[in-house]
């Protein structure tokens, strides 16, 4: 059809001024005036105010409100709207959110071109585009406006099962449109699969020639079913893709949460876990107010006081300045229920996109230093990663160009481990775009000396190449940290959902696939990814990891989609069996939400003992908005041990050291299970309080831990008991019980679902 142009996304352009200049370095009082805690967030929120007013929304990739508003005054002013102008006003609206609009516009477009009277090569986009925009109508008139805990959870079933039917019902008859002429098109073969299955006409009612398979995401073996208490808790925000943090920032026993979202505009959100069941939100009094955007998040004792602080990372998937780049920020935690932005006190101002960061003590003098992994794209501005070693007083010295470190490349999450267990802490970039890299520490006597070596070649781990989320864990629990890196397959961006569907029918994918590296003690790895059942096509985003049934292995949960609506397929969790293989457990568990899955969080909010599952969903584009998901574990019959590492030389929170436990087993036979403190993968942030699962063991003989503070040597706690949770102190040689009181979560009546758009 020669007058219709084939859409091409927009890339977005900024225009943004460089604010307060003097802030990259300037630790100057003069702005924290006074006393005034919250100078500094004064400041910050100022700065993201300024940012936000002088952005070029024409141009904005994905903030799309004000850009609709502009492209309307555009249209009306024009005597003859061009259709490919209609087109792309039909796809802005159907990112901004305006769904009905966007439909209208297209319908009219189908009814007065004769050309899309039928669908050929050619124009196929166009049917396309209306079908995802009946979709997306069907999720916001039933999974959004009528939010309820199954919606959206594959298999679609239950309450989950679209009341208001329209939208998926006009989606099946432009996808049927779409397959009688394009069999072979396995993308529309999963979405119309899909939409039969929001109806409640799955597997009955799907023709059989386009009937997938999708039962390959459970397993035979009984696993606990998560419920999504969000709502109980009023944790439904419908917001955009943003971070997690699950932690005790009050230090009362109880985790609280700290949500971001990506929007501009987005409000950070802290919720206060009263220890009676539910959560009230202090964002107010915390001194949030006005600290918007992030869409990552991490956490640490920055200062050793006892009290966790954290930072937001900002500015992420944006390619040069002008293109709407914030600052991060750090959140100190003043003890007292509130946080002072110190961002610019602390020397840790600069406007570079980027949303992964990591907080280790590589230098073992007892304070976390900060690795930053920034965006340089091809074709883009430069923006060097950043590594800034704490100085001890509160301030960060950028020691990356110095190091070597200042990588720059399309840095997408990073991640410390010990690999060689020299108690030297080493660092794994995640690249997009190029091969990874992994520094391995090599000591020094001073910040100025010290030595990283390039090991990614000798240790064979450079892949996956458009890799994303990142982790070291110990898998198989030899004492040895493993890794595993998983990628956002930028060479299927927008068919994620023919790629599920290739895997679900056995067919070869095209995308590129995970990667489970093993350590074998030597300083290598080896590839062992197919082994353990995970060579499947992921797409993954925010994911982390933990053990849900105690078992003593390590499970994880990952998060999948892009910004292309009809990137909605279920996120995956995958169960460790003994160390040795990974089976899916998806649908067993209850947890594939198939919306934009971001940020995870694993943490016992209710101490109960068992991990439950903060997902921040949501997309990129302002319109593709979703409610987060917390699931709830229903607990299992497997023993555990609840443990909190405080450092005296190590770093306060003890980030980085090494907890070996030995149990007993029913036949009297002994078994070593590990764990890191560590806030776990690289997109998204679980409690630094560790609990660990014991399986059916007898009890525990003896629980070490190697505290990360270069003496590379364990400190025996001797016998603990299991089912409850233990203080270990660095220099000491016993654990000291800790409060331990099992909540029920069951909210208070005052927090309610948020149907917003």
């Amino acid at each position: 059809m020669k007058n219709i142009i084939r859409y091409i996304s927009i890339t977005g352009v900024f225009i943004v001024f460089a604010l307060l200049a003097s802030c990259k370095s300037d630790n100057n009082s003069t702005f924290f005036p006074g006393n005034d805690k919250f100078a500094g967030n004064k400041q910050m929120a100022d700065s993201l105010t300024a940012i936000y007013k002088r952005t070029d929304f024409y141009n904005h990739p994905y903030e799309k409100s004000e850009f609709i508003k502009m492209l309307e005054k555009e249209l009306s002013a024009m005597h003859n709207v061009p259709i490919n102008k209609m087109i792309n006003y039909a796809i802005e609206l159907t990112r901004g959110g305006e769904i009905d609009k966007a439909i209208a516009v297209l319908e009219k477009l189908f009814a007065e071109v004769p050309d899309l009277k039928s669908i050929n090569k050619q124009d196929k986009w166009v049917y396309e585009l209306l079908a995802i925009a009946y979709m997306r109508k069907g999720e916001v008139d039933n999974c959004i406006m009528n939010h309820n805990e199954e919606s959206c959870l594959f298999p679609i079933k239950g309450k989950g099962i679209h009341q208001a039917q329209t939208g998926s019902s006009a989606a099946i008859k432009l996808y049927s449109q779409i397959l009688d002429k394009f069999p072979e098109d396995l993308q529309s073969q999963y979405l119309i699969n899909l939409a039969y299955m929001t109806l409640g006409k799955f597997p009955d009612d799907v023709p059989k020639k386009w009937l997938l398979p999708l039962n390959k995401l459970t397993s035979s073996g009984k696993m606990p079913k998560f419920e999504n208490i969000a709502i109980k808790l009023g944790f439904a925000f419908n917001e955009l893709s943003g971070g997690v943090i699950m932690d005790d920032f009050d230090n009362d026993g109880f985790k609280d949460v700290i949500i971001s979202s990506w929007g501009m505009k987005d409000q950070l959100r802290y919720f206060r876990n009263k220890g009676d069941g539910s959560f009230e939100d202090r964002t107010k009094e915390a001194g949030l107010i006005g600290l918007t955007g992030g869409l990552n998040m991490k956490q640490a004792d920055i200062d050793n006081d006892g009290n966790l602080d954290f930072f937001v990372l900002r500015g992420s998937w944006k390619a040069l300045t002008r293109m709407g780049i914030q600052p991060n920020s750090l959140l100190r935690n003043n003890g007292d229920g509130t946080f002072s932005d110190i961002t610019i006190k602390a020397g840790l101002y600069t406007i570079r996109p980027t949303q992964t960061a990591e907080f280790f003590d590589f230098n073992n003098d007892g304070f976390v230093d900060l690795f930053i992994g920034n965006e340089t794209v091809k074709r883009g501005e430069i923006f060097p990663c950043e590594f800034y070693v704490n100085n001890g007083d509160g301030t960060f010295t950028d020691m990356a160009a110095h190091y070597k470190m200042d990588v720059k490349a399309y840095v997408k999450g990073v991640s410390s481990g010990d690999v060689n267990n020299d108690g030297l802490l080493d660092l794994y970039v995640s690249i997009l775009d190029g091969p990874n890299k992994l520094f391995i520490n090599r000591g020094g006597t001073t910040k100025k000396d010290w030595r990283w070596e390039f090991g990614e070649t000798f240790a064979e781990v450079e892949k996956p190449i458009a890799s994303f989320p990142c982790w070291f864990f110990d898998v198989n629990n030899d004492g040895f940290d493993d890794l595993f890196a998983s990628p956002y397959d930028s060479t299927a961006f927008l068919s994620q959902a023919h790629e599920f569907a290739a895997d679900m029918l056995g067919l070869k994918v095209k995308a590129e696939l995970p990667k489970l590296y093993l350590n074998n003690q030597d300083g290598t790895f080896s590839d062992e990814t197919k082994k353990y059942n995970l060579a499947h096509p992921f797409g993954t985003m925010g994911s982390n990891y933990g053990d849900i049934d105690n078992d003593g292995w390590l499970d994880f949960y990952l998060g999948t989609g892009a910004p292309d609506f009809r990137s909605i397929v279920p996120n995956r969790m995958f169960h460790n069996l003994n160390g040795k293989v990974f089976e899916e457990v998806t649908t067993a568990t209850n947890t594939g939400h198939v919306q934009k899955g971001h940020a995870i969080s694993f943490a016992d909010l209710d101490n109960d003992g068992d991990y439950d599952i903060y997902a921040n969903m949501g997309g990129a584009f302002s319109g593709d908005k979703f409610q987060d998901a917390l699931f709830e574990n229903p607990g299992n019959p497997n023993k555990w041990i609840a443990i909190v590492c405080e450092g005296t030389k190590t770093n306060r929170a003890a980030i980085g050291s090494k907890i070996k436990l030995t149990v007993i087993e029913q036949n009297g036979a002994e078994r070593v299970i590990y764990k890191t403190v560590n806030a776990g993968g690289s997109f998204g942030a679980n409690s630094l309080e560790q609990l660990i699962g014991l399986g059916n063991a007898k009890d525990i003989k003896n629980v070490e831990v190697k505290f990360a503070n270069g003496s590379n040597k364990y400190i025996s706690y001797g016998h603990l008991d299991p089912g409850k949770k233990y203080k270990l102190t660095e220099g000491q040689n016993s654990g000291v019980e800790k409060p331990y009181k099992k909540i029920k979560l069951t909210g208070d009546g005052k927090m309610h679902d948020h149907h917003h758009m």
